[in-house]
């Protein structure tokens, strides 16, 4: 059931991505829930649920990222153990911390997949972007994070001890 729902919540958010937020893009730059979602779930889970659900989530966005396949499976597998590991070190009532961790390893994310699209399909982007991106994604963040969290905390993914 645990998977089911992670794979319902993952198609609607990557249907609501590519149809319903770009209408609400800020100077360019709209985030992707998708990719909040994955990354609350990297805070809320060990490294091994992360490495398989990194994959799911890499493959669905870089079925639009036709010139780059695979980079988006590696950034996330790259973030989602990074936050994996962070999650361990912090205390877990801290919100503002993890609101900024996300922001920042979304921004991490994004640096590197603009790199990858200066270096190899020679197309530049404007660094103002970043800006814009990090203020909506942070605003994101602040409202997300709360209902994406409180999915992880439901009593279906509580882990239990079966015998």
């Amino acid at each position: 059931m645990r998977i089911f729902v992670l794979c319902l919540t993952e198609i609607v958010l990557l249907v609501l991505d590519t149809s319903f937020i770009p209408f609400f893009d800020f100077n360019g730059y709209y985030p992707s829930l998708l990719t909040i979602y994955y990354c609350v779930y990297s805070l809320n889970n060990e490294k091994y649920n992360v490495t398989l659900f990194s994959f799911f989530v890499g493959f669905f966005q870089d079925v639009f990222f036709y010139n780059g396949f695979g980079i988006n499976i590696l950034l996330n597998l790259i973030v989602g153990l990074i936050l994996s590991k962070l999650s361990n070190k912090y205390n877990k009532n801290k919100f503002i911390v993890y609101v900024l961790l996300i922001t920042f390893s979304l921004m991490f994310k994004s640096l590197l997949i603009t790199l990858y699209i200066n270096i190899v399909l020679k197309i530049n982007i404007n660094v103002s972007v970043f800006y814009y991106e990090f203020l909506y994604t942070f605003v994101l963040v602040l409202f997300m994070y709360p209902i994406f969290n409180s999915i992880f905390k439901s009593k279906l993914f509580e882990k239990k001890l079966e015998f």
